[in-house]
């Protein structure tokens, strides 16, 4: 979403940036909540030490808590509540309710276990941020009628530069933490063959692991020890990663190269925060454009360019039209006029969508049109983070089999008389 020197998205595609940021954090919540489930529901009640906010709560709430009944419950409802603020369930009540629960489950852990995960706190900030800024506007399972007017692009900017800045100086912060308490002195060490011993000696066969291996190897120790430095300037100059796109293609791949590595040889997942590295990703190359609109501020349809004479496209045309109450789509065969008023139309032929000026092809086609159906249907959207050659080969495949498989008819499509408003000739 970032490009040359500025934090600057489309203004069609930043309602659906952010939407589809909340889905995937939210999500996380919900996916957090099925994971502490697993670890705070096996330990027995009476080793539940409260601390910090804990320690304020109603003592009818202190004793709920120390309950099992009382821990299932909390991590139930924040399981509920995520589900429905990444659904867009009444999104206004689900967020907020979604982020007060993930905090308090987050503090489970370590009061029962003395332990905690600080990849989780990027995550809880993203909740809070998008609890208060505009994210309810696309991605919803079931649109609200006569919404109010959408925020501007400026606040949907915002609210995602935020939560970057966020995920970037918790780098910056853990990599200053690291050199202020252990010293430039600490690189010199072997202190990365040390973690890695720490981390797989409570394996059952910690001599099978891959830590290990990197451990009795001297050339891969002392890569390891090497790389222990230049990681940690990379996090601490990550903020630069928001307004330089050459950082950008360094500091990720670094990022997620160190992410896996640390999974691999010590068993430490931060699969939460690399996760949210799908704010880095430009929302045009995937999100759907804002429908343009008429004078009357009502969005205009989508025009959906099929091959009239194919079986599969038909089918597809069919599926679109009983699931559009909305009349968001209009269609139109390839092979008919209206297609040949269109200039620099491509040569394609098995499906195009006209969306103003822009033309989508392909995948690409195939996703706008079922985006703008709504509500579950708009998440469909989020396909379009899978890289376009891999969208457009398995297109392809199928479309140069279509007439094979799906047959073909001797004359275009000709619509039923309930039809013929979404159609034009």
């Amino acid at each position: 979403m970032m490009r040359d020197k500025s934090l600057i998205l489309h203004a069609e595609a930043s309602a659906q940036s952010v939407a589809m940021f909340r889905v995937g954090v939210f999500l996380l919540c919900a996916a957090e909540a099925l994971f502490l489930s697993r670890q705070v529901l096996t330990l027995p009640p009476d080793t539940l030490s409260l601390f910090g906010f804990l320690a304020y709560l109603p003592s009818a709430v202190i004793d709920w808590v120390h309950t099992a009944n009382g821990q299932y419950a909390s991590l139930g409802m924040a399981f509920a509540s995520a589900v429905a603020a990444a659904l867009g369930i009444a999104p206004r009540l689900s967020m907020p309710l979604a982020t007060v629960f993930f905090i308090f489950t987050q503090a489970l852990p370590r009061a029962l276990m003395g332990s905690s995960n600080h990849s989780q706190l990027p995550v809880m900030m993203a909740a809070i941020l998008l609890s208060i800024g505009p994210s309810t506007d696309a991605l919803v399972l079931w649109p609200r009628k006569g919404r109010p007017a959408q925020a501007h692009p400026p606040d949907y900017q915002s609210t995602l530069l935020l939560i970057a800045l966020i995920v970037c100086t918790s780098y910056t912060f853990i990599a200053a933490h690291r050199i202020a308490y252990g010293g430039w002195a600490l690189f010199a060490s072997e202190s990365m063959s040390q973690w890695m011993v720490l981390w797989n000696i409570g394996e059952p066969n910690p001599e099978a692991t891959l830590g290990m291996h990197v451990v009795r190897s001297p050339w891969l120790a002392k890569a390891a020890q090497i790389s222990f430095p230049i990681l940690t300037v990379v996090e601490l100059l990550a903020p630069f990663s928001l307004i330089s796109r050459r950082f950008r293609y360094v500091f990720l791949p670094t990022m997620l190269a160190m992410h896996t590595s640390i999974y691999l040889l010590m068993n430490v997942s931060f699969s939460q925060l690399a996760c949210l590295y799908v704010l880095f990703i430009d929302s045009a190359r995937w999100s759907p454009r804002r429908p343009a609109v008429d004078a009357q501020g009502h969005p205009q349809p989508l025009l959906v360019l099929f091959d009239g004479v194919c079986g599969l496209c038909n089918r597809f045309v069919d599926f679109l039209v009983a699931r559009d109450p909305g009349n968001a789509l209009r269609f139109a065969s390839l092979q008919g006029a209206t297609a040949a008023s269109i200039p620099n139309l491509p040569n394609v032929d098995s499906v195009v969508v006209a969306d103003g000026e822009a033309l989508h092809i392909r995948s690409d086609g195939a996703i706008a049109a079922l985006s703008r159906l709504g509500g579950l249907w708009s998440f469909f959207a989020v396909f379009g983070l899978v890289p376009r050659p891999i969208r457009d080969a398995v297109y392809v495949f199928i479309a140069n089999n279509r007439y094979r498989w799906f047959g073909k008819y001797d004359a275009c499509r000709l619509p039923t008389a309930a039809e013929q408003h979404w159609f034009l000739p």
